[in-house]
């Protein structure tokens, strides 16, 4: 018995440690912390960069004040050679810890997608309160800040909607310009020139 619990004593403190460092949701106090969508300026004079070997043009001047939903890290597709990371954002009710304590939210495949049995909200207004976000760091420091997100972070973000095309092949990906579109091309494709997690 002494060598059983020898045995499953490191492996329960194991567990815990994984447990206790993989919880990394920062739980906020009920209410609206970020009220306002985002904050949008179409360009009728468009940016070009190079990045990464692929061509981003710039469509839009992009602003948001935002609760993190959830974060996804990629590195096994096309696009993890340009944005290496998805944030699931909310604002308006999307925000209240209320609210999104009754949703059951998750991303796949560069999808955010979100489940309930029972709806705190109605469901429009779930689609055109929250969003997922493809994110294109301009810089290692904006990269550096934005691996510190947490679920539940309110966040502020600013940048560029951009469209991305490899410049060696026909591969394009193109940012989404609506905040009221669901499904394929819903997505903000967002080159992160300013990110902070707000106190």
């Amino acid at each position: 018995m002494k060598k059983f619990l020898k045995i499953i004593s490191p492996i329960i403190l194991i567990i815990g440690l994984y447990f206790l460092f993989k919880s990394d949701e920062i739980k906020q106090p009920p209410g609206i912390l970020a009220p306002n969508p985002p904050i949008q300026k179409n360009l009728s004079q468009k940016e070009i960069w190079l990045y990464n070997d692929y061509v981003l043009t710039s469509i839009a001047e992009f602003e948001i004040t935002c609760k993190v939903l959830q974060l996804k890290n990629y590195n096994n597709d096309k696009m993890s050679n340009f944005s290496p990371i998805d944030i699931a954002v909310g604002w308006g009710k999307m925000s209240d810890q209320n609210i999104v304590d009754k949703l059951d939210i998750k991303q796949q495949h560069r999808w955010y997608v979100w489940r309930t049995k029972q709806f705190p909200i109605p469901r429009k207004e779930i689609e055109i309160s929250s969003s997922n976000i493809h994110i294109i760091p301009v810089n290692d420091e904006v990269e550096d800040q934005i691996e510190e997100f947490k679920i539940g972070n309110i966040i502020l973000l600013k940048g560029f909607l951009v469209n991305v095309k490899d410049k060696d092949s026909n591969f394009t990906w193109k940012t989404s310009l609506k905040r009221n579109d669901t499904g394929n091309g819903a997505c903000e494709i967002l080159w992160v020139t300013e990110s902070e997690i707000l106190k």
